[in-house]
């Protein structure tokens, strides 16, 4: 049905408790839309402290905002969403702004384009008591959309700490693959990657800007990045961890809190500048503390890594296969 409101959703499951959606079919208007305005026109959302909620083989597609939208009003709890399509919506495939105990599993986010942020799945709190805990992607995919396939994002810090999972994820003809986007920042909890593959970015496979959350990558594979042929390493290597977004209310930051195993970065077309980009534009302002990573490359020794401008604190190590430990100047 076509509308001109900035604001609505097909399916609104508000303050509800057990329901299950089995095998629906949802159209958005995006091709048809009156309106000018606005980008929350969704084709599911679920808010206002909902509750197990099971979602399964759906097809959502040409929303005038997200594909799927869980928060708002509360956190909701117990979310399962198996075997579902997201495809061709206008701002996200998967918004999630305050969640916990939700589980995405065998599902695809594609082709989203249209306003920003454009992404597969973007995990981005709106306000500091925002809860992202337990929130679990397994054996998703994401391809053609026009920013990052899976992201984490929030320039600031949560009331509570934060637990997101990706699991056997691939991302394929994305624009870049997972994204720890301008934070979230002096937050505790963690971030996990976990047997994932990033195939033919657009730019980098994995990029960190301005974060610090606690990352933990045990098994990633980058084939191919660059395809855009930038000529900006920041955004032409497989991965990528930048400080160039200054903080909120002037405080000083150090990024960095990655520890990383099993990573492969492969460029079989050459077009990517370097296997790992690590670079503070920030000068004093911010800095780098906590960097561990173990990566195996079939880049030349002189595009393996670009070390740029520090400081670096705590234990910041770069180690690749079959070469000696680069330990990062300034760090003890």
């Amino acid at each position: 049905i076509t509308t001109d409101k900035d604001d609505y959703a097909v399916l609104n499951i508000s303050g509800k408790h057990n329901v299950r959606i089995d095998g629906a079919t949802i159209e958005g208007d995006r091709k048809t839309h009156t309106g000018k305005g606005g980008e929350w026109g969704h084709g599911i959302r679920i808010r206002k402290q909902s509750s197990n909620i099971i979602v399964k083989n759906c097809v959502v597609s040409d929303c005038w905002g997200d594909g799927i939208y869980l928060g708002e009003e509360g956190a909701v709890d117990g979310v399962l969403v198996e075997n579902c399509k997201f495809d061709n919506n206008r701002r996200n495939g998967c918004s999630i702004t305050s969640a916990k105990n939700v589980l995405f599993s065998h599902c695809t986010f594609s082709n989203t384009n249209g306003t920003s942020p454009f992404k597969g799945v973007d995990i981005e709190p709106n306000k500091p008591e925002d809860i992202l805990q337990n929130i679990v992607f397994e054996n998703c995919n994401s391809h053609n959309n026009k920013s990052v396939g899976f992201s984490v994002a929030r320039d600031g810090a949560q009331d509570s700490p934060i637990s997101v999972t990706f699991r056997n994820c691939v991302s394929e003809n994305d624009d870049g693959g997972f994204g720890v986007d301008i934070g979230p920042s002096d937050t505790s909890g963690f971030l996990t990657i976990k047997d994932c593959i990033v195939i033919n970015p657009g730019e980098t496979g994995l990029r960190s800007t301005s974060a610090n959350l606690q990352t933990n990558i045990d098994g990633l594979y980058i084939v191919n990045p660059n395809q855009k042929g930038d000529n900006r390493p920041q955004f032409a290597s497989g991965i990528s961890i930048w400080n160039a977004v200054p903080q909120h209310e002037g405080k000083k930051k150090l990024a960095g809190n990655i520890t990383a195993r099993n990573i492969i970065v492969d460029s079989n077309d050459n077009k990517a500048l370097y296997a790992i980009y690590i670079n503070n534009e920030l000068g004093d302002k911010s800095g780098f503390k906590n960097i561990d990573i173990e990566l195996k490359t079939n880049l030349p020794a002189d595009k393996r890594f670009y070390q740029g401008a520090g400081p670096y604190s705590g234990y910041c190590e770069i180690r690749f296969a079959g070469a000696n430990y680069i330990h990062l100047a300034n760090s003890k």
